[in-house]
């Protein structure tokens, strides 16, 4: 999950718009910063192509003039969509001078970017012991990458001698200057830049970052610092048994399949996302100090606890039996059902479900996990072919009992009754697709359907698709 930079770009300056080259080496899901300078400070530069602007910083409020004016340090980023991106232009109506470029990172190959996020600060005292504090501690630890850029009143700053970046609680690897000279212009009223980006080695910040740099002539200016992060992202069917613990430091991503059985715990500093089916169970704890969302469906069971000090999003039905807790500091909202046994839900936030919230003895610890479909078809051809289908699926599962008469009236049933909630799940998928290639005549129904009959528990339909 490294960080490091492709490619750094050619500076541009001007007084008008400006249109910063992007480095031939870039390629598709590299990060791209354009680092910007410009005076006056209250410039409002626009930037298309589908960038965004994630922030800017200043040193005050002083009109722009020839080696004079409050600067305006702002960051543009884009991932890249493909290997042949195109250039973008700032549009700037009020520009005195402004000086941009283009600086790239790249990321290994199962990773996944997490949002950029930055601040900044001014130095508004002339001398050449420059120094800015960023407003803010927008959080940084181990494998994060950060970008620094400064924006000078006059050309005359630069070339900058000692440039550094510090974050207190971490150690950071060696400050890059990139480019490897300082962009500086005697266009309009004058400037100069620095721009470079340093590793975070070890830890965890507690305060804000902070860049200095030693200027060629006693000036002000100000700088913003932007954090670069990558989380895990696996995309095929992952199955973990008996892992001592999951830690992602960012973002750890299950795009595929997945089952984890007797891990000690997952923890994702940033954001756990399930994209997949998962299946978890004697997982000691479920920790997201982010925030924890998955998109399909999630059984969990004998998990200690769940905690989430963000939020917990759910966009399809969860299915919790013998969870100790799931706590919330944020929200827990969704569009599924939550179902859930043991568990208790806790939250200083909310708890609010689009679907409903069940709660009861464990609906999968009973008998039934059924699939039931109405389906009618346009002839006995069609008829046959979606039995014929059905039948060499359930070869090999487990079931209680199945009733297999599609038939060409409306009347037509399956009934498949699943040990396995698993199963249950994959079959409907599996009709789904079917009738719809065959297809079924539209109208019919494929429900997933639960029973707790050893429990003398009352029955539920889970989910229901139409034809």
């Amino acid at each position: 999950m490294a960080i490091s930079l492709r490619a750094v770009g050619t500076p541009v300056y001007g007084t008008a718009n400006l249109t910063p080259a992007i480095p031939t080496a870039q390629l598709t899901g590299d990060m791209m910063l354009c680092l910007y300078g410009t005076k006056p400070y209250g410039d409002a530069p626009t930037i298309d192509q589908g960038w965004t602007s994630l922030g800017y910083a200043t040193d005050g409020t002083v009109a722009a003039g020839v080696d004079v004016g409050s600067m305006q340090t702002r960051v543009f980023y884009k991932i890249a969509t493909s290997d042949t991106e195109t250039n973008p232009t700032i549009t700037n109506t009020t520009n005195n001078v402004s000086t941009a470029v283009i600086i790239v990172f790249q990321k290994g190959a199962s990773d996944a970017w997490v949002t950029p996020v930055g601040a900044g600060g001014g130095d508004a005292t002339a001398g050449t012991d420059f120094s800015v504090t960023a407003s803010s501690d927008v959080g940084h630890t181990t494998g994060d990458m950060v970008v620094a850029a400064a924006s000078f009143r006059s050309d005359a700053a630069t070339p900058t001698t000692a440039r550094a970046v510090s974050i207190t609680g971490c150690t950071l690897g060696t400050y890059t200057q990139s480019p490897t000279t300082d962009p500086e212009t005697t266009s309009g009223g004058d400037m100069g830049m620095t721009c470079g980006y340093v590793p975070v080695n070890s830890g965890t910040s507690t305060a804000a970052p902070v860049m200095t740099a030693t200027l060629a002539a006693a000036h002000t200016g100000s700088a913003y610092l932007t954090r670069l992060r990558v989380g895990a992202v696996v995309t095929a069917t992952v199955t973990m048994l008996g892992v001592g613990s999951i830690t992602a430091l960012a973002r750890l991503t299950l795009a595929g399949k997945a089952t984890l059985a007797g891990v000690g715990g997952i923890t994702a500093l940033g954001r756990l996302i399930l994209s997949g089916k998962a299946t978890l169970s004697g997982s000691g704890l479920v920790s997201a100090l982010g925030s924890y969302l998955h998109k399909a469906q999630v059984t969990m069971s004998g998990v200690g606890a769940i905690t989430v000090i963000g939020s917990y999003l759910h966009k399809a039905q969860v299915v919790m039996l013998g969870v100790g807790a799931v706590a919330a500091i944020g929200t827990v909202t969704g569009g599924g059902s939550i179902v859930t046994g043991a568990a208790v839900l806790t939250g200083s936030g909310k708890i609010d479900s689009a679907g409903q919230k069940v709660s009861s003895n464990p609906p999968f610890g009973a008998s039934v996990h059924a699939v039931m479909c109405n389906l009618s078809f346009a002839n006995q051809t069609l008829q046959d072919q979606m039995k014929s289908d059905v039948d060499s699926w359930l070869v090999g599962k487990q079931t209680w009992e199945t009733t297999n008469e599609p038939t060409t009236n409306d009347g037509g049933t399956i009934i498949v009754r699943f040990t396995s909630s698993e199963d249950m799940d994959d079959f409907m998928a599996f009709v789904e697709s079917r009738a719809k290639n065959i297809p079924a005549q539209s109208g019919g129904t494929i429900k997933k359907h639960w029973c707790g009959h050893s429990a003398q528990q009352s029955c539920r339909e889970i989910e229901t698709t139409t034809v």
